[in-house]
């Protein structure tokens, strides 16, 4: 057979298998979405989707808060209106969301237009009623209970127990131009502008009608006002929020794109950030540099497991807001800058110590943990910025969690404008923390990673996380936290314990034997649920997870070591492995030093990056040690996006100078050879005498010479080899004094006056 047929067959059948491996890659990647369940989220059915999604969903919702991230306060903020929807819904029992048309088109992914985009939570013909009837639990008596009375008959029929921002609440680094572009790139913008940015987004009248229909009140009421302009947010504290309206700040917010310490008007922008809150002037973040904060949300009257909950725990839950912006050295490829800052650690220890600690009396201080963070903690599989940047700070947080043994941490990020939930069920985080660890990430309210269109499709495929990421979801979102029971959780065994243990709590307050037994019980009761929903999808539900408490405690933890979430996409249920089944294979894990807080070292276990690493991340990384050793992962991104882009340019105009080069050069050597090849024509045609008599055949060429004036002269000319074989009977006709006139009107023919001058 012959080698070119061989060579033939051979790259037929390479381009054979190439096609086949992508057809199984493509059918994998799609039916993934089969398996998680879409396929009952987009069902033809409205029945189907509205189950898929949580609308039958028997469950009692204890206390719920919303947290959300990346917002510009110059563009359409009718997703105001969803969220309102979604607490509202969430927030009630299953026959009132069967009942309410609104409820019902919100689950079943269609628009509603029963109550317009009001952002109000109080619209009647968008649920009849809350379930809530805020009148049980003890009252209290004389001016703390008119003073308890005023502030519950402010929390009537709001559902939110806490609204939180995750950072970039506003982009004090873009123009504000009203329009929905990408805008890759940062302007420096003036401060005061920058205050108009954040006074605009606080006065939105759709945000402002969300807060006050929707957040319960704070229980300090929020403050006395400060200042006398309320649009002065230059001063402190001059338009304090009695809601609970909590967070923390990421770079956009804070001012400068990547910025961390070095950004010089941090003061200033604090003073924004905070009036943007209504921090009230007792808020210790007005004295000091940064803006980290602890918030606990007590547990809302209304539910008949809320008093047994009050035995267990002392407040629904904590927010942990860290700030890691203000301290956060510029991040390179040593990886041993801090993210925090010295006073912020010590301010984390105390309040890991104290305000989350357990009672003497066995009451535990939170039945849910919240660690908010501007940037991703567990999740560090995109090029992007996170915690990986920073893998010694990453280690102790966890060191620090495990030191003081706090339990049901959950961590709430943003950032990514992408909403996406993980768990990592594997050995690791068993070895780390001592249970699960759990990141949610709701990012891109008004923008999204989906604003690029198909190539956004292409991020799950390109940076996979299988041993850690449930789900991703692309486009403009919102997320919810949620403690929740199920709504027949007293006709179970363990209901009936706990509330046999609670009357005996209540006849003797001091039995911590008793209380002990109960925490457990309490634990697997209630359940922690966490809903990333869509805003271009009318609200609805795209992603969730629901675990019980237990599975983040030291106690039970362990029994879920290799659980998994099947279905994220509908339902998001935890199922622990089977008891049959291989436990996640062992990893052994480095120790490495970390500063304790007291000038010194300690070593604790290092906690892994995600792997396999996806090829880009590694790229990434690759080039930030190598060539871009000063600078973030992601700016070794950009750094590489504009080298090839420069590469995109220098190459093709290298390569089309050097073609210009060498087909000039090509030429110029045709020409050099057409002249070679008429001079050798030339000299066969004349002989030496110039009369046109043939050179010497022994030798293979000629001369031809022209006398001037004489026929014996000695000016002779070299023909060209340009000179025809028909001018030899001319030549070899003249005479002597007429051979130089024939000989140069030969010339003149065939080799022109200036190849003649040449010659």
């Amino acid at each position: 057979m012959p080698a070119r047929l061989k060579r033939k067959k051979l790259s037929f059948f390479l381009l054979l298998v190439c096609c086949l491996l992508l057809v199984l890659l493509l059918y994998f990647f799609f039916r993934g979405g089969e398996e998680d369940g879409t396929t009952a989220l987009l069902h033809s059915n409205v029945e189907v989707r509205q189950a898929a999604a949580g609308a039958d969903a028997a469950v009692t919702t204890i206390a719920q808060s919303v947290f959300i991230s990346c917002n510009r306060h110059d563009r359409d903020q009718t997703y105001w209106d969803l969220i309102a929807l979604v607490s509202v819904c969430d927030g009630a029992d299953v026959a009132t969301r069967r009942a309410s048309p609104a409820c019902g088109a919100l689950y079943a992914g269609e628009a509603t237009t029963a109550a317009g985009k009001t952002g109000s939570c109080a619209v009647a013909d968008k649920l009849p009623g809350l379930r809530r009837n805020h009148s049980s639990g003890e009252k209290a008596e004389g001016e703390q209970a008119a003073a308890e009375a005023e502030i519950e008959e402010g929390n009537k029929d709001r559902p939110l127990d806490a609204l939180v921002w995750l950072g970039d609440a506003i982009y004090a680094d873009k123009r504000a131009d009203g329009r929905k572009s990408l805008q890759l790139f940062q302007v420096s913008n003036p401060l005061s502008l920058v205050k108009t940015f954040w006074v605009a987004q606080r006065r939105s009248p759709i945000y402002s009608t969300f807060r006050d229909t929707c957040v319960r009140l704070k229980p300090s009421g929020g403050g006395a006002t400060a200042g006398t302009d309320p649009d002065d947010y230059f001063a402190k504290a001059v338009d304090p929020e009695p809601r609970r309206v909590y967070g923390s700040w990421d770079d956009h917010d804070m001012g400068k794109n990547d910025g961390g310490k070095e950004y010089p008007h941090r003061a200033v922008t604090q003073h924004f950030f905070l009036n943007f809150l209504g921090a009230d002037r007792a808020d210790p973040r007005w004295y000091h540099e940064g803006v980290y904060t602890f918030h606990a949300v007590p547990f809302p009257d209304g539910d008949a497991l809320t008093p047994l909950l009050r035995e267990s725990y002392q407040h629904a839950m904590c927010f942990l807001l860290l700030d890691v912006r203000s301290f956060r050295d510029p991040p390179n490829a040593s990886q041993l800058g801090d993210m925090l800052g010295a006073a912020q650690w010590t301010w984390l220890e105390r309040r890991l110590a104290t305000d989350l600690a357990d009672g003497s009396d066995g009451r535990r201080a939170c039945a849910a943990v919240l660690i908010g963070s501007g940037t991703q903690f567990m999740m560090d599989v995109l090029p992007a910025e996170n915690w990986g940047e920073f893998p010694a700070g990453r280690d102790r947080l966890l060191a620090l969690l495990r030191q003081y043994r706090t339990e049901r941490v959950v961590f709430i990020t943003g950032d990514i404008h992408m909403g996406e939930l993980a768990v990592d069920f594997g050995s690791a985080a068993q070895q780390v923390l001592g249970y699960p660890l759990v990141e949610a990430t709701s990012s891109g309210l008004t923008h999204s990673a989906g604003d690029y269109g198909a190539l956004s499709k292409l991020v799950p495929l390109w940076f996979p996380a299988p041993h850690r990421r449930l789900y991703i979801y692309l486009k403009s979102n919102f997320g919810t936290i949620r403690l929740t029971a199920a709504a027949d959780w007293q006709e179970t065994k363990q209901g009936q314990q706990a509330l046999q243990l609670a009357q005996q709590l209540r006849e003797k307050p001091l039995d911590k034997a008793a209380r002990l037994q109960l925490n457990p019980l309490l634990d697997g009761l209630v359940n922690l649920s966490f809903g990333i929903f869509a805003v271009e999808e009318h609200g609805r539900p795209v992603i969730r997870l629901t675990f019980p408490l237990e599975m983040l405690t030291w106690r039970a933890g362990p029994t879920y070591a290799g659980a998994s979430v099947p279905q994220p996409r509908a339902g998001g249920t935890v199922q622990r492995r089977p008891a049959d089944s291989a436990p996640p294979p062992a990893v052994t894990l480095r120790m490495v030093a970390v500063p304790d807080g007291q000038g010194q070292t300690q070593w604790v276990m290092h906690y892994p990056f995600t792997e396999p690493v996806p090829f880009l991340t590694w790229l990434a990384r690759f080039n930030q040690r190598h060539f871009f050793p000063g600078g973030s992962v992601p700016r070794s991104v950009v750094g590489t996006l504009k080298f090839g882009l420069e590469m995109s340019v220098v190459v093709p105009l290298s390569v089309l100078l050097l073609w210009g080069w060498r087909r000039r050069r090509a030429r110029r050597r045709q020409r050099l050879a057409a002249a070679q090849r008429g001079r050798q024509r030339a000299d066969n045609m004349f002989g030496a005498s110039g009369s046109g008599t043939f050179g010497d055949p022994s030798t293979g060429h000629g001369m031809a010479k022209r006398h001037a004036g004489s026929i014996g002269g000695n000016n002779a000319v070299e023909v060209p080899p340009s000179a025809s074989v028909g001018v030899g009977n001319a030549g070899s006709n003249s005479s002597s004094g007429v051979g130089g006139g024939v000989m140069d009107d030969v010339f003149d023919l065939f080799v022109g006056e200036g190849k003649q001058k040449q010659i």
